[in-house]
């Protein structure tokens, strides 16, 4: 399995990140997106290559999917926030030995365990995946002001697909899911769009960059792993993917979050 994983990566990586075509489960007579029960192999390979405690998370998962599918947008940022942030917060360098290592969504529910960046990304994946129109998410870089501008990742959620209006922000921090007005304590630096790979507001540093073509190559991978294991199909009735197109850098100025 491990041979697998890696000849994906190197496919992945040598045909420049190939766009999957976007699809998604549906039940033509109700008009609604179907979640298709998991298959024993998805569970059976987190359990082998993780653990039962891993192999129980997965189950977990699985039934927040399946019990917020058809929920609003907000009741399912509520269930993903509050879900994703009872898995442990650890740091890079404790976790996997690196100063900045950014990982996939499924390393982090796997592993039990990630840092801000990785709870934010793993946020995004499954709403996402519920059918959460990524053009209304955004990975947000901030700073807090009050405990010496240390850096911090939330992500951003907004009530349409134009981003007008005012954000919520969902933040590992805390549970509850607040507008970005009440959410004092953070200073914004900037927005990364998921989904079209675009940010804005102030330049970020190369490593960062690394980052995150290192993640698309991971969350794509990830992806074809569980569809060969679930049978060929998708986990989630939308497919999960990440859009590779060139990264453009809005605005002048420079930060060193890395």
């Amino acid at each position: 399995m491990k041979s697998f994983i890696k000849s994906l990566t190197i496919i992945i990586s040598s045909s420049l990140l190939l766009l999957a075509a976007s699809s998604h489960a549906v039940d033509n007579k109700l008009k609604k997106p179907v979640l298709s029960p998991w298959q024993p192999a998805v569970y059976d390979w987190v359990g082998e290559a993780y653990g039962p405690k891993q192999k129980k998370r997965a189950y977990k998962t699985y039934e927040l999917v399946k019990k917020h599918l058809h929920s609003s947008d907000v009741e399912k940022i509520n269930a993903v926030n509050t879900f994703y942030n009872n898995v442990t917060w650890i740091n890079d360098d404790e976790h996997w030995g690196e100063t900045d290592y950014w990982a996939s969504p499924m390393e982090t529910i796997l592993t039990l365990g990630g840092d801000c960046e990785d709870l934010a990304m793993a946020k995004f994946s499954l709403l996402r995946g519920m059918g959460i129109n990524p053009k209304q998410m955004m990975l947000t870089y901030v700073t807090i002001p009050d405990r010496g501008n240390i850096a911090h990742m939330v992500l951003y959620y907004w009530h349409n697909t134009e981003k007008t209006g005012v954000p919520l922000v969902l933040d590992n921090m805390i549970d509850e899911v607040l507008p970005k007005p009440e959410r004092k304590d953070l200073a914004e630096v900037y927005n990364i769009d998921s989904d079209n790979i675009r940010i804005r507001g102030k330049e970020i540093s190369s490593a960062s960059h690394k980052n995150i073509r290192a993640v698309r190559i991971k969350y794509i991978a990830d992806a074809m792993l569980l569809r060969y294991l679930n049978n060929d199909q998708p986990l989630m009735p939308y497919s999960l993917q990440m859009p590779h197109k060139p990264i453009k850098i809005k605005n002048a100025g420079k930060t060193n979050l890395e």
